[in-house]
């Protein structure tokens, strides 16, 4: 199955939107700190032992479908309410309402529109490259005042160490104070976005290390993420993918359900989005093939064939993410290992489809629908007002 080719972004996504693999990179990155926020955070409520298990597993759940991208909107949702649990029933509810907002905007973004287990089966066209609408610029507006404050709070709390320490603050203040029209500039403004991370990254580290804390910029550093410019991808993109991933070609049993989702999963998995997926039986030659291995049938560049967990090295070894395990995956007692596996699955596919029935294909567009921007847009107006009330 060959991929149709991406469609442009609209204007405003073009200008100003995020990257759907930056949105991935987010995604990952927001799953991994929320479960350790939120499994450290537990000792801060008054729970039971049942319901401390309880509270943990559900952590579990809904940061692992996150992380792997599986019904992601639904797992969003989950998270933030876990997020935002914390940050009503902590004592220190600080940090964990800077996470549940950053959830808040999140739960309006495409964060499994890419490199997920819901993009895998997506069975509509590719989306554009770019996400652009109000849930963005609230995410910006954040990323940008987290900055903002977090220098300012700096530069107070630094206000005894006298003329230079508040010299330093006046130069970061006024760094920060370019982030906006950096993030916002209207030609190349990949690399006005990139200059405003490279600005950026300096000032948390530093002054985290400064302050001994961790959790906020750590959160900045993983909304940087999503900031990532599309043409830092491309020149990855570039630096990557060469003549044996372009050539690469991947056939499978088309009777075969279990194996028609496997090789969705792996071509998401190993980065290989534009790898061709073929049915083994639109070919003869690669049909008895099939039929006289037992196996898939991976093809290279240069017209070989490739068979079974030998296979799954081949791919590995070729994928830009996962390229680190193919010397282990090829190596003798590994790969005599695999290949038992292999055959064992071969042999028993239909009780191998049990275990991927829950991975069902269906298809959802990635849009930023009217509807969906005044909600946001809303939800934002209420925060800035509840914000502007708590001042006064």
């Amino acid at each position: 199955m060959m991929m149709p080719p991406t469609p442009h972004p609209g204007l405003w996504a073009a200008r100003y939107g995020l990257d759907l693999r930056s949105l991935a990179l987010f995604r990952l990155g927001l799953a991994l700190l929320s479960a350790l926020a939120l499994t450290l955070n537990v000792s801060t409520l008054t729970l039971s032992g049942g319901l401390t298990g309880l509270w943990i597993s559900g952590v579990i759940a809904a940061c692992g479908a996150l992380l792997v991208g599986y019904y992601t909107r639904i797992a969003a949702i989950a998270t933030g309410v876990l997020a935002t649990a914390i940050a009503a029933l902590s004592a220190t509810p600080g940090p964990a309402t800077l996470l549940s907002l950053t959830w808040l905007w999140a739960i309006f973004l495409p964060l499994g529109a890419c490199y997920s287990i819901d993009s895998a089966l997506n069975t509509a066209p590719p989306p554009p490259r770019r996400f652009w609408g109000i849930a963005v610029c609230a995410l910006m507006a954040q990323w940008w005042g987290l900055t903002w404050f977090w220098v300012e709070g700096w530069g107070l709390c630094s206000t005894a160490g006298g003329t230079a320490v508040g010299a330093i603050a006046g130069v970061l203040q006024g760094w920060a104070g370019l982030l906006p029209f950096l993030l916002l500039w209207p030609q190349r403004g990949d690399r006005g976005r990139m200059m405003a991370v490279a600005i950026a990254l300096p000032l948390w580290l530093s002054i985290g290390i400064a302050l001994g804390l961790a959790v906020v910029p750590a959160l900045a550093l993983v909304m940087s993420l999503a900031l990532v410019p599309t043409a830092v991808w491309e020149a990855l993109k570039k630096r990557c993918y060469g003549h044996p991933q372009a050539g690469l070609v991947i056939y499978y049993d088309a009777d075969c359900g279990f194996c028609k989702k496997v090789v969705h999963l792996i071509r998401t998995l190993a980065a290989l989005p534009h790898t061709p997926l073929h049915t083994a039986q639109s070919d003869p030659v690669i049909c008895a093939a099939m039929e006289t291995q037992n196996s898939w049938v991976v093809v290279d560049w240069q017209g070989h064939h490739h068979y079974k967990f030998e296979a799954i090295a081949y791919v590995c070894r070729l994928s830009p993410v996962l390229r680190w395990l193919a010397p282990g995956l090829r190596w003798s007692p590994v790969m005599a290992v695999g290949t038992r596996f292999y055959e064992a699955i071969a042999n028993h596919r239909r009780q191998a489809g049990y275990c991927t029935r829950p991975l069902k294909f269906r298809s959802f567009a990635v849009t930023s629908p009217l509807a969906v921007n005044l909600l946001a847009l809303g939800v934002l107006g209420l925060g800035l007002w509840w914000h502007y009330a708590r001042q006064c």
